[in-house]
């Protein structure tokens, strides 16, 4: 059963819930080191999770909620969709709206591994990096990383940011 369609079944079949979850991990289009590193975690984890560059400004195709952070930030976007819940003894369905839950830089990555990782040990990896007495240290880490993204691209062997 995949991540995409998870169905439960109460014993007796008198509630049945349907929905869908879709997990977008995003990363600056403009950004070889990024590109690079998102390369890498989409190596890391499973296939049911979509890792695609992102634009800033007024013409790109990106969401807006994550057009706003991409410049300075990778984006990982969990959607909950279609909810439903019907009772089979009652005849009663009940629908919910889509929730939409947007995380930023290393929590962003954290929660990736987290929810995707392809063995424990990277699931262990990101509730490290997502762990409340470190995440100040892995917060300022990231940043470090991301003001200097321009300069570390080429020491992976990738072209420099088209920001700088």
């Amino acid at each position: 059963m995949s991540r995409d369609e998870l169905v439960k079944d109460m014993p007796c079949g008198m509630l049945k819930t349907m929905y869908s979850v879709t997990s977008t991990f995003f990363f600056d289009g403009d950004c070889g080191l990024c590109q690079w590193s998102a390369e890498k975690l989409d190596a890391l984890t499973e296939d049911e999770l979509a890792v695609k560059p992102a634009w800033a400004g007024e013409h790109s195709r990106t969401p807006p909620d994550v057009a706003q952070h991409i410049s300075k930030y990778a984006v990982y976007v969990r959607s909950v969709d279609d909810h439903v819940d019907a009772n089979a003894n009652t005849g009663v369905v009940t629908t919910r709206d889509a929730e939409r839950v947007i995380m930023l830089g290393h929590r962003a990555i954290g929660h990736c591994l987290i929810d995707y990782g392809a063995s424990p040990p990277l699931k262990a990896a990101g509730y490290v990096l997502t762990c409340p007495p470190l995440s100040p240290l892995f917060a300022a880490i990231y940043r470090l990383v991301a003001n200097n993204r321009h300069r570390l691209g080429p020491l992976v062997g990738v072209k420099a940011c088209r920001i700088s």
